[in-house]
């Protein structure tokens, strides 16, 4: 076999609305061109979807499928025999493919967990990791899109508290107007003066390259091109976050992103575990399960509310992780040892995770012809695979 990689993943367009057939069409006519162009270059016979960040967290949708078999179908007709998706950021969905007489074959990356190695080794940070500190007191809440409960919520909750004294934390305000009326709306627990108190006393940035994370969510194609924001320093190490953050907390309360399917975890997560830290977890109980069922031990020992990673309403499972973190605080010295052998297993998936992504790449170097495999794995960043496409 000999195979060319395919981008079948597209972001964003370059105009203010546009459907996901656009998208769709954009990217079949795109994947075609560059077929073509391999046959005649290469002499390829086998094609790779890549796929690497979105995944199928986003696409398991019936316009994909038929965006495949599409494809597929003229590919056989220009000599292609072979077709692989090589998929970063999903749950493994070749049941559903082989149900749709697809012939695509998933090669699975664990491509955020990649996107950490990379980052870490583009500023020679591989080797800073620091042993667990215990003694710190302190505990790390990673912020993000300000407008979901689990995140502006559990912040407000922490504020309430006073626990936010013995923390380290990041939180952008809300920027757009529909997530400023979100947020207000659910903390109308606060009065107007209390709640700009709160947005105030709580507005925190991690590092000079954080605040840049925030303008490509809410942009369109136009503002991302004509603000530049995929030439900001933030997109070659976006799976990097000061280490010293860790060293200077003893545990993570993370809330992960959204996503069609559960099955799987970003870089929030991977960045606690890849920095020794053990963590509370707060979100759904499928991602919960999901993180047991790769292996991850999840401190349940350590905390009050043990079933609290199963807790289906949000409010009630915010109120259990805040006992949580004050119980596991507290108790930390008592149960140091066998949290530290915790954090210890969780570091051996982490890079059993890793292995995985090298035995990839060593597959698709029996593949991939016309480019070093090894050389664009390592150089490929969130900035570099993600195209914002036109459309006449």
């Amino acid at each position: 076999m000999k195979a060319a990689l395919i981008r079948f993943e597209r972001w964003f367009l370059n105009k203010e609305e546009y459907s996901d057939i656009d998208l769709l069409n954009v990217t079949y006519n795109l994947s075609i061109a560059e077929i073509k162009r391999q046959l005649t270059v290469n002499n390829i016979d086998t094609i790779i979807g890549e796929m690497w960040g979105d995944g199928w967290a986003y696409k398991h949708t019936n316009e994909w499928y038929t965006f495949l078999q599409k494809l597929e179908i003229q590919a056989r007709k220009l000599g292609i025999k072979n077709f692989f998706l090589a998929v970063g950021q999903c749950h493994e969905y070749q049941e559903e493919l082989d149900n749709r007489n697809l012939s695509y074959k998933i090669i699975k990356f664990h491509w955020p967990v990649q996107e950490i190695i990379n980052s870490y080794r583009r500023l020679n940070k591989t080797d800073d990791i620091k042993p667990w500190n215990s003694n710190t007191g302190r505990f790390f809440f990673p912020g993000g899109f300000p407008a979901r409960p689990k995140r502006i919520g559990m912040l407000s909750k922490f504020y309430d508290e006073g626990m936010l004294k013995n923390a380290e934390w990041s939180f952008f305000p809300p920027w757009t107007e529909d997530d400023k009326k979100w947020c207000r709306n659910y903390l109308k627990k606060y009065t107007d003066n209390n709640y700009k108190k709160f947005l105030k006393y709580c507005t925190r940035e991690l590092d000079p390259v954080y605040k840049q994370i925030y303008q490509y969510s809410n942009m369109s194609g136009i503002n991302l091109a004509k603000n530049k924001v995929f030439d900001q320093s933030w997109w070659s190490v976006v799976g990097y976050l000061d280490n010293k953050i860790y060293n200077n907390t003893s545990l993570s309360v993370i809330n992960e992103g959204p996503g069609n399917d559960l099955r799987f975890l970003t870089e929030k997560l991977w960045l606690a575990i890849f920095n020794k830290h053990p963590f509370i977890l707060l979100d759904s109980p499928e991602r919960f399960q999901y993180c047991k069922d790769i292996g991850l031990r999840m401190f349940e020992d350590y905390v009050k509310v043990k079933d609290y990673g199963y807790i289906e309403d949000p409010e009630e499972q915010m109120n259990a992780v805040i006992e949580n973190t004050k119980y596991f605080l507290e108790n930390l010295q008592t149960n140091k040892d066998r949290i530290q052998e915790d954090i210890t297993h969780n570091h051996k998936v982490f890079y059993k995770h890793v292995d995985h992504n090298k035995q990839q790449e060593e597959f698709l170097k029996q593949l991939v012809v016309g480019i070093d495999i090894h050389k664009y794995l390592e150089e490929l960043y969130l900035g570099n695979y993600i195209d914002i496409l036109k459309i006449k």
